[in-house]
């Protein structure tokens, strides 16, 4: 489950809150401390699928593991990762408040509108 996470690029919240399951109930699956609840498997199995995530069964002669279903799931997630990576960064502005002083970072207004931020 965390590699499915790790290839999408999503958090535990991020999986709990597609799959429509605790953040609890993610963590305790991934240490494998609830392996018993096949209903909320299946509905982490539902999520990952929707995101294009095959799980690869274990066989004889070799391990399992997770891939995307198609190049276009691929595309899929990588466009969506570096959307969310853009708009974390887009939040965070420089602000110079006159010659030789240091930068500081501020929040947007989106993120933090009661944050006053001066002219520069």
């Amino acid at each position: 489950m965390r590699a499915a996470r790790a290839l999408l690029g999503w958090t535990i919240s991020e999986l709990a809150e597609k799959a429509k399951i605790s953040r609890n109930t993610v963590a305790l699956m991934e240490r494998n401390e609830d392996a018993r609840n096949c209903r909320s498997r299946k509905k982490v199995a539902d999520a990952l699928d929707a995101a294009g995530v095959e799980i690869v069964p274990r066989d004889d002669s070799r391990g399992g593991g997770v891939r995307f279903k198609s190049i276009q799931a691929e595309e899929r997630a990588v466009a969506e990762s570096l959307a969310k990576f853009r708009e974390d960064k887009a939040c965070i502005a420089v602000e110079v408040r006159g010659h030789g002083t240091r930068p500081s970072a501020v929040a947007c207004d989106k993120c933090a509108p009661r944050t006053t931020r001066q002219s520069m």
